[in-house]
């Protein structure tokens, strides 16, 4: 690796970590613009686990000012990476956001489908916390759609 591709890694994860930053501090906004600057660096060295992050984080920022279809887009960019890469646990994750998004906008079917696709990852990977999540947001979509005995 030259010194100027590891330069480049550098400064994507301090944009990252700044991202992150402004994301729990509420600044999305900021979340967004540092989130989107790491994933043109994570780009221009091609560190596909760095482009599945940023994209997770401009998902994060997106989902929290309401721009639902960003999210998504951004959500599924990670998914499709992070699945190539075998990262299954950051899978289950960010299929948890998109049906948490799924279920902001009303498409409660789509919701039920990615909190149970989530809930299966964390279920074969024993991730009993994340797992009482899934089946707590599949039980608020079955509610939400009526669904009391199944």
């Amino acid at each position: 690796m030259t010194q100027n591709h590891e330069s480049q890694r550098s400064k994507a994860e301090g944009l990252l970590r700044e991202s992150q930053s402004s994301i729990v501090g509420g600044l999305y906004e900021e979340g967004i613009r540092r989130a989107t600057e790491a994933l043109e660096q994570y780009q221009a060295i091609d560190d596909r686990y760095g482009i599945a992050s940023a994209c997770n984080n401009i998902g994060i920022a997106c989902s929290a000012t309401g721009d639902f279809p960003r999210a998504l887009e951004m959500y599924r960019k990670a998914i499709d990476i992070w699945t190539d890469l075998g990262n299954s646990a950051a899978v289950a994750s960010a299929l948890h956001n998109v049906g948490r998004v799924m279920q902001e906008i009303g498409d409660y079917p789509g919701a039920f489908e990615s909190f149970m696709q989530a809930r299966v990852i964390n279920e074969q990977r024993g991730e009993l916390q994340h797992l009482a999540h899934n089946i707590t947001s599949l039980a608020t979509i079955r509610i939400s759609l009526r669904e009391y005995d199944e």
